[in-house]
């Protein structure tokens, strides 16, 4: 049909949107601290099965380079 466009969800929006639907519904059922506490172990859950090292996920993963006296 002329004049319509199609509209794609991008992974990030869908990934974000799945977190906030588990957010509201553990809010519901529980309470608001055990609802947030089920999010953020969804999000750890999910970042483990998709292969993010474990000390990733507690510090920062970084390299400094050192260039004359100015840091990168």
């Amino acid at each position: 049909m002329a004049g319509e466009s199609k509209v794609e969800a991008s992974p990030k929006e869908l990934h974000m949107t799945g977190f906030a639907l588990v957010t509201i519904a553990a809010i519901i059922a529980t309470g608001l601290l055990i609802g947030i506490a089920s999010c953020i172990t969804a999000k750890y859950l999910f970042h483990i099965v998709n292969g993010a090292p474990l000390h990733c996920m507690f510090e920062a993963c970084y390299t400094l380079k050192e260039k004359e006296n100015e840091y990168n």
